[in-house]
């Protein structure tokens, strides 16, 4: 009204903006270290053991700082709606256990590890495309894009590895998003061609490198609801894009044999060029067996191979109803029922 706007145009308009802070803790009894009694013993003494991580007395609290605007917009007597989010919040203080060398009597230690910093936006859009009387359509889409990066870490500590299979590890480094998927690569040379040994198998980098990130590029999800006089039927699909992960499932497979594609055991040879020195690299074409050609990706650490692509999209709920309700009368005990089928991650 104060713009003048015809409703049918633009039903509603708000525009947001907020700066918040948001403390968070841990768990209990992680601040001092204490005796654990055990069942057996020595005669009437029983025994008691240390825990394996020294305490953090000074631990402080986690604390985020956020910032976030957003817009709020409805067109067509609320027919279609818009909400949109950019956030920007930094957590100080991470409260995160470190390795310590076995010597020390301890195997980690309690500390407050830096701090970072997500970014991103969040888009919703809702629409009532069909309004009747006895049938309507309505639909709503959304669309998330969230970025983290570490911005410092714990004095001394180059990177934090969060989470390790031997063969690849997910780190935090400062200055790098979080979550890097850190491992071997296949041998290559300048011109990025795979370089293999001179028996025709597989070599691995000298030095580990990035291979990925766990972090999806977007996140999606569509939700859409039909109804006809007093039946309905309903979807949810939910859409990842972007992002990888470390197949474990695959790394083992290979190394045991039981991956469908270790089904090919003749002719095998490692796709790649033998160094023959002084830049001359030749096309390989040594048959190896099934063993090193499958099995020694895994001996050699090239994690390379089974870093895979995160993306998918799911189908994550599928409704159908119907009103009874709608034949009480007026003067019935019961004003609402309604029967429903479900069902959920259908793929």
């Amino acid at each position: 009204e104060a713009f003048d706007i015809p409703r049918d145009i633009l039903s509603f308009g708000k525009v947001r903006f907020s700066v918040a802070q948001a403390g968070k803790d841990t768990s209990p009894y992680r601040t001092q270290i204490g005796y654990t009694m055990q069942s057996v013993g020595y005669g009437s003494l029983r025994q008691s053991n240390i825990g394996n991580n020294i305490p953090a007395v000074d631990l402080k609290n986690e604390l985020t700082t956020s910032i976030e605007t957003g817009l709020d917009l409805n067109f067509i007597n609320n027919r279609l709606g818009i909400d949109f989010t950019y956030y920007n919040a930094v957590a100080r203080n991470q409260i995160l256990n470190v390795s310590i060398p076995a010597a020390t009597g301890f195997s980690n230690k309690l500390i407050n590890a830096g701090s970072i910093r997500n970014q991103g936006f969040e888009m919703m859009i809702n629409g009532k495309i069909i309004q009747n009387k006895d049938y309507g359509w309505s639909a709503s889409l959304n669309f998330s894009r969230n970025r983290s990066k570490v911005l410092s870490l714990y004095p001394d500590i180059n990177s934090l590895n969060l989470f390790s299979t031997g063969e690849t590890s997910i780190e935090a480094r400062p200055g790098l998003p979080f979550g890097n998927i850190v491992g071997y690569r296949y041998k290559r040379n300048e011109a990025g061609q795979v370089v293999v040994s001179d028996k025709g198998t597989w070599l691995a980098e000298s030095e580990p490198s990035v291979l990925g990130n766990i972090q999806p590029d977007y996140l999606a999800g569509l939700s859409t609801d039909f109804y006809y006089k007093g039946f309905s039927i309903g979807a949810l699909i939910d859409m990842s894009l972007g992002g990888q992960v470390f197949s474990m499932s695959k790394f083992q497979q290979y190394q045991y044999g039981t991956a469908i594609q270790t089904e090919k055991g003749e002719n095998l040879i490692a796709k790649g060029v033998i160094d023959k020195g002084n830049g001359v690299f030749v096309q390989n074409d040594i048959v190896i067996g099934r063993r090193a050609y499958y099995a020694d990706l895994n001996t050699n650490k090239i994690a390379e191979e089974f870093v895979l692509d995160g993306s998918y999209i799911a189908f994550r709920e599928l409704r159908v109803g119907y009103d009874i309700g709608r034949h009480f009368r007026k003067d019935s005990y019961m004003s609402s029922l309604k029967l429903s089928a479900v069902a959920r991650n259908l793929f």
